[in-house]
């Protein structure tokens, strides 16, 4: 069996303590992918609602404004 020094079991404790915080952190970033992702996601649909309710304002106003002409 391999004995450790304490200096070696001293690095080896600092090694797995920075091996769990990378851990920690890629499962935070992995979070924050996501949650960027859905909020591009939300911000696209909302882009495309407020195209659509734009092409029917203007829609509208057009069949309105043939209406209200004199010229027909």
């Amino acid at each position: 069996m391999y004995i450790q020094s304490p200096k070696q079991k001293a690095l080896n404790g600092k090694f797995n303590e920075i091996i769990g915080k990378i851990k920690i952190i890629q499962q935070e970033v992995i979070k924050q992918k996501k949650a960027c992702s859905k909020a591009s996601s939300d911000y696209q649909n909302m882009k495309f609602e407020l195209e659509k309710i734009k092409r029917a304002r203007l829609v509208e106003a057009i069949r309105n404004a043939g209406k209200d002409s004199h010229f027909h």
